[in-house]
């Protein structure tokens, strides 16, 4: 048995990746808009580092989303475009819907808050570090496992579904 459920993108991730890539084109617009004799050297230099870091942080921030949950018999997988993350269901030791305030409990130490979606390591006194595979900040599920712990942010019917499984 395979269901899969889609990972729910929120307003949030919505806007922060429009946001981003109007600011990559603008900056890209501007870059190229007026002949380079017209520039000095520092200004070229540092519009153009802007556009490569945004650019490389954009490409970084779509590989690591996920993008489809992915539950079998046996596993949890979280895909995304490079290297899925596999949870052995054997593992779980509990599975909770978080309150939507939690999340702001929340603090990132490493990874993406919002362009494609929230991705990374987050920190909470509660819950000790937790790996985000989420697209929303909202009706989000906590995995307790043996290996760490994960949110993601699923369609309805996924905690139902895998409370079956376990």
């Amino acid at each position: 048995m395979n269901r899969v459920f889609k990972v729910r993108y929120g307003s949030w991730v919505s806007l922060a990746t429009v946001g981003i890539f109007i600011l990559l084109g603008y900056s890209i617009y501007n870059l190229y808009k007026t002949p380079v004799i017209s520039y000095d050297n520092s200004n070229v230099i540092a519009m153009s580092i802007t556009a490569v870091v945004s650019t490389v942080l954009l490409i970084f921030g779509y590989l690591f989303t996920a993008k489809e949950y992915v539950l079998t018999n046996d596993k949890l997988i979280i895909r995304r475009p490079i290297k899925p993350i596999e949870i052995e269901l054997k593992s779980i030791i509990d599975i909770e819907e978080i309150a939507n305030k939690l999340f702001f409990g929340f603090i990132r130490t490493f990874g993406n808050g919002g362009v494609f979606g929230i991705v990374g390591k987050h920190y909470h006194p509660k819950y000790k570090f937790v790996k985000f595979y989420s697209g929303k900040v909202t009706n989000l599920v906590l995995i307790k496992s043996r290996n760490g712990n994960y949110v993601i942010s699923p369609k309805q019917g996924f905690v139902e579904t895998i409370k079956e499984l376990l």
